[in-house]
């Protein structure tokens, strides 16, 4: 995976009201953490299950930018195996479960 759509699921978990179920949920609707970002405020309120307060705190994602940068630098220099939900190794029995994590 594209260290930029690993930032922009680091940035995805630091966003206020969004837990594993609806992060793995908004990355399956829009394809990629990445595409989630580019939607605008209208995009955002057509994903079923997404509401208005969730939807404005996915358009500051900006704010959570250096964070999210400075956890990829640690991911990086300590060389952390990052496991996705959606990429084969991801261990299968977590993918079964409801409330499983999304990396």
């Amino acid at each position: 995976m594209m260290n930029s759509e690993l930032l922009a699921r680091i940035k995805l978990m630091l966003i206020p009201g969004i837990g594993p179920t609806l992060a793995r949920h908004l990355i399956t609707y829009a394809d990629s953490a990445e595409n989630l970002f580019r939607f605008s405020h209208q995009d955002l309120l057509q994903i079923p299950g997404l509401g208005t307060v969730v939807s404005k705190e996915l358009l500051k994602h900006k704010q959570y930018e250096i964070c999210a940068e400075d956890e990829l630098k640690f991911i990086e220099k300590h060389g952390v195996k990052v496991l996705e939900f959606d990429q084969d190794d991801f261990p299968y029995r977590l993918n079964q479960c409801d409330d499983g994590p999304f990396m």
